[in-house]
């Protein structure tokens, strides 16, 4: 199980399901997921995945923030 993958199609889906258009398909794929063996080390991949994006957010907007504050002290 490549769970760069399911992520990716985890990701996919839940853009799908904001578009009326597109939900349909996008529960689909979730339904899929969750009878699929293993799905449990998946979801803990996935929400790695998450912490770490925002991790990386996080450390975004604080060297924004020290370069604002160090223009301003100038």
């Amino acid at each position: 199980m490549d769970y760069g993958t399911i992520f990716q199609q985890i990701e996919e889906a839940c853009a799908d399901m904001q578009v009326p258009a597109t939900r349909h398909a996008g529960e689909q794929v979730l339904l899929q997921f969750r009878q699929t063996s293993g799905n449990l080390a998946a979801c803990q991949y996935i929400l790695g995945m998450i912490a770490q994006v925002r991790r990386v957010q996080k450390i975004g907007k604080i060297r924004t923030l020290i370069m604002v504050d160090q223009k301003r002290l100038r």
